[in-house]
């Protein structure tokens, strides 16, 4: 679990210094581990939704809102995260013109 946090914090630094392909590449690797677990896992969808949320086209907000699923589906305990992947995922929603949809989150 340490090593994963480790990756996961950094993933993060990786993307506040705006290498968003090493950032999601590390993300990505680790939501297919399954040595990462709970909260931590939880984070990296979190946070990778966040990376796909900032494109611009239709398929990153999509990925984006993908992303949002998982933590809500995988991990209804961590409230916190559940919480912030129901409210990106709403944001997703509107970008894309489903108002309606983001409105019924």
């Amino acid at each position: 679990i340490r090593l994963a946090e480790a990756a996961l914090g950094r993933a993060a630094a990786w993307r506040m210094l705006g290498r968003r392909d090493e950032a999601r590449a590390a993300l990505e690797e680790g939501g297919a581990d399954r040595a990462w677990s709970g909260e931590t896992k939880a984070r990296a969808w979190v946070l990778l939704g966040e990376l796909h949320a900032e494109g611009t086209d239709a398929a990153s907000l999509a990925r984006a809102r993908a992303c949002g699923v998982r933590v809500r589906v995988a991990h209804r305990l961590a409230t916190c995260l559940h919480l912030q992947a129901v409210l990106g995922g709403g944001q997703v929603l509107e970008r894309l013109g489903e108002r309606t949809a983001a409105e019924d989150m």
